[in-house]
């Protein structure tokens, strides 16, 4: 499997690799070596260390989600709904709406987890029966490139309804 791999110099760029073929470990015998292997990527691309955006939202909230990368990011997220009822979460860069998610009629205390990068969503009442792609409007977050929202190259995010959410995502550059 592709594990998190990082060099000392550099701990901010994770690349995920797999050992490919042998390796050799050379030492002197006095706590003194190194190993040499060969390693394959699962991509081009490095990625920053996890990030987490936690907000409690009650009515509407507006926010920036940074994106420092190279190229578009899209979240894994998990939300509990306060209440019956809909949310609803828009995305904006340079003030035109890119997204707009939506699930309606959560239950209240519904714990929701959606994995926008392979388009799934899981509650925790599936195992009763209940599914929630059709309660979904089929558009899913994405975090864009290099635009200004309050300052910094962000996404502005405005989020709608009562829930607690969490975000989790890495920025994603080219090369190293």
């Amino acid at each position: 499997y592709y594990k998190p791999f990082w060099f000392e110099t550099n701990p901010d760029r994770i690349f995920y690799a797999i050992v490919e073929g042998t390796s050799n470990l050379n030492h002197n015998g006095c706590k003194d070596g190194y190993i040499n292997l060969t390693l394959r990527c699962d991509s081009p691309y490095s990625y920053s260390q996890p990030l987490t955006y936690k907000k409690e939202v009650r009515g509407i909230h507006e926010d920036g989600i940074s994106n420092d990368g190279d190229k578009t990011i899209k979240p894994f997220i998990k939300f509990k709904k306060i209440g019956n009822g809909n949310i609803n979460i828009k995305t904006y860069l340079e003030d035109k709406q890119v997204n707009n998610f939506e699930i309606k009629d959560l239950l209240d205390g519904e714990l929701v987890e959606v994995d926008c990068e392979n388009e799934s969503i899981k509650t925790n009442y599936e195992e009763q029966g209940r599914y929630l792609l059709d309660n979904h409007n089929d558009d899913w977050i994405e975090f864009g490139l290099g635009y200004k929202y309050d300052g910094i190259n962000s996404t502005k995010i405005v989020f709608e309804g009562d829930f607690d959410i969490e975000m989790n995502y890495q920025n994603i550059y080219l090369g190293d």
